[in-house]
């Protein structure tokens, strides 16, 4: 064993340290800015049709329109929290369109446009915003806490990068059962800097885990800028220091981050292996309804998101050049904004859940402390239910 691993080493007489930016990995893009096909990138638009961007287009848009509803809903206290997915929607969308509904999606928060694409109606997400009776969290989740049995999507949790050993691990056991399909993992580049990214990448790539670490590389971990968070050549290169095949994507371009997703899992299953993809995009809204982005970002910065490197411009450009927008975007906008209306006004006046949910799956039998508080409770809510809207619930 010993004379293996010394083979695997090579010796120099040379003194010297690698640079650290000895590495430096390109960005992947098919589109440019102006919604145009880079000259070399023909050979890539094969992989993509009419029907399919266009369906893209209109799953983006209905990502806005609900970010604005659900935005000011909770500004006129209708809800109690949201967080935005506006600048982040092309690549939330592109990197669902190229999986498959049997492969297991580990969201991290801002992934709205990864539930929209897999089936996760407008309504349902209605339902959990406003924690009612239909919520499928049963109103014990905070807003954005999606999750679907049916669509092998996670729950979002609130601790930070909890989700990314448990895609490793789950990836893990797909390679051990020999399953045809992945287990995706998405998380923020502030994600990346906690203990439990590290621990997930290393752990994947020993044990040859079928996962695909998405990175949503959006300039900003709340308010800390990336300058300000690592001296790195991004995140793109710690997968490889963990031996693990890595990319670099546009994330504001559909197309590269389809194709390099689809490539991606070929690569997954064709190891079984690992792959860091991290995706360059930027986010356009606060970090939450919490946050004031303007106490650290500038106007033209955001003007220039918002302008230029717009994933949902870019795209309507590139569809417009191609001859394939045969459909009115202002109108898209209209009925979409009308559908999210509608289904906000069915959750907001559904039942909301029997308080007694609250002490279920949990354990399998109530402990003598939960009992106890169970009881209190309903005392509690006998004298003063109508404080807490109890008739209200089912």
């Amino acid at each position: 064993m010993l004379k293996v691993l010394l083979r695997s080493m090579s010796y120099s007489n040379s003194l010297s340290f690698t640079h650290p930016h000895a590495l430096s990995i390109p960005t992947f893009q098919v589109i440019n800015e102006d919604g145009l096909p880079n000259s070399s990138s023909s050979q890539y638009l094969s992989s993509v049709n009419k029907d399919l961007l266009t369906r893209m287009y209109k799953t983006m848009i209905e990502v806005q329109e609900f970010d604005t509803l659900y935005y000011d809903l909770q500004r006129q206290g209708l809800i109690s929290f949201y967080m935005q997915n506006s600048g982040e929607e092309g690549l939330q969308v592109a990197t669902a369109a190229a999986l498959d509904l049997n492969d297991w999606i580990f969201p991290q928060y801002r992934e709205l446009g990864v539930f929209f694409w897999r089936g996760f109606s407008i309504q349902q997400a209605s339902h959990q915003l406003f924690s009612n009776v239909k919520d499928l969290g049963e109103g014990k989740q905070m807003p954005v806490h999606y999750g679907s049995k049916d669509l092998n999507i996670m729950t979002v949790r609130s601790p930070l990068a909890t989700q990314i050993p448990q895609a490793a691990g789950l990836g893990y056991g797909l390679r051990l059962k020999k399953q045809n399909s992945i287990s995706v993992c998405y998380y923020g580049d502030g994600a990346a800097s906690e203990g439990d990214t590290h621990a997930a990448l290393n752990i994947a790539s020993t044990t040859k885990s079928q996962t695909l670490f998405v990175c949503r590389n959006n300039k900003y971990a709340i308010s800390t800028n990336m300058k300000d968070q690592y001296g790195s050549d991004g995140i793109a290169v710690r997968g490889v220091a963990y031996g693990i095949h890595s990319i670099r994507v546009d994330g504001n371009d559909v197309i590269a981050t389809y194709i390099a997703t689809q490539e991606a899992k070929k690569l997954i299953l064709e190891g079984p292996q690992p792959v860091l993809m991290e995706c360059m995009t930027y986010r356009r809204g606060h970090h939450s309804t919490s946050d004031d982005a303007s106490r650290y970002r500038n106007k033209e910065e955001l003007e220039y998101y918002q302008k230029n490197n717009n994933p949902i411009i870019r795209l309507e450009k590139f569809l417009k050049h191609m001859g394939w927008l045969d459909f009115d975007p202002v109108e898209i906008q209209k009925e979409t904004r009308d559908r999210i209306i509608k289904a906000k006004d069915i959750a907001k006046n559904e039942k909301l859940p029997r308080w007694e949910v609250m002490f279920d799956g949990v354990y399998n039998e109530l402990t003598p402390e939960l009992k106890k508080q169970k009881g209190e409770l309903k005392k509690f809510l006998e004298i003063y239910g109508d404080k807490y809207e109890i008739n209200r619930h089912s």
